[in-house]
């Protein structure tokens, strides 16, 4: 499957690779810059267990050493399929600390089409270490 990205228009196509300096190719399986070429990145492979399923503008992931992260893409510039759940991939990111909203997290819990119970139980702010990706590639 390949997935390709116009950072200019922010349009996409059915492709595998998304973010910034995407070419199109017949089994495009990467987005975003390519792996390893931003200064400071690391690079992370992580099994997906959730997208948001508006736009792919967000993802959770359960990293190889198992734990769970919250990943946002680097300044809005890419987006990545709505249909990886379950999928592994491996990111480009630096990892932040950030603290997250009440207001943006119930955003998050409604993209993500919890229940009206479970957005109501948030309560103020928290503080969380997230990736910020500047590419994804999808593995298998």
């Amino acid at each position: 499957m390949l997935f390709s990205l116009t950072l200019s228009t922010k349009s996409f196509s059915c492709d595998d690779h998304h973010g910034a300096k995407a070419k199109k190719t017949a089994q495009q399986t990467q987005f975003g810059a390519p792996l390893g070429t931003v200064q400071n990145d690391q690079i992370v492979e992580a099994k997906v267990l959730e997208v948001c399923p508006k736009k792919g503008c967000w993802m959770r992931v359960e990293t190889t050493e198992g734990k769970e992260s919250f990943v946002r893409f680097k300044d809005y510039g890419f987006f990545v399929p709505t249909n990886l759940k379950g999928k592994t991939i491996r990111m480009s990111a630096v990892t932040v600390e950030k603290t997250v909203s009440e207001k943006e997290l119930k955003h998050f819990l409604e993209d993500a089409k919890a229940t009206k119970e479970e957005i109501e139980k948030v309560s103020g702010p928290t503080t969380r270490t997230e990736f910020l990706a500047t590419g994804v590639e999808v593995v298998k």
